[in-house]
């Protein structure tokens, strides 16, 4: 009867708490998307404080985006910075073989 009795709250913990972990899962993935796509802004505030120190004065949106493209970010992400209406469009996506895989988001970075 014990055991039977353990059994079942175990079945009900097992029930309550496995969605939890799924929904955690997911969070943790949305989380970690926003914080990559927060790199790449930074990324591309860099390139533009260069470029505006190498121009001596506003850089061109080109610049920006060809000096982007020349840093080299480590994680679980690849990016690629491209011009869009005078603006920076920054893609991430998830590396193959890692828990991102496939997973794609993208932000726009507006020249200051």
């Amino acid at each position: 009867v014990e055991i039977i009795a353990v059994l079942v709250i175990l079945a009900i913990l097992a029930v309550v708490a496995v969605p939890q972990y799924f929904d955690l899962t997911e969070t943790a993935k949305q989380k970690a998307i926003e914080g990559a796509l927060a790199e790449g802004m930074s990324v591309c505030s860099l390139a533009y404080g260069r470029e505006a120190l190498e121009a001596g004065g506003e850089p061109a949106v080109a610049d920006v985006v060809a000096e982007a493209n020349t840093v080299s970010i480590e994680g679980d992400f690849t990016f690629t910075f491209a011009e869009s209406t005078g603006n920076i469009l920054i893609t991430a996506t998830g590396k193959t073989g890692t828990s991102m895989e496939g997973e794609t988001a993208n932000k726009t970075w507006t020249m200051p």
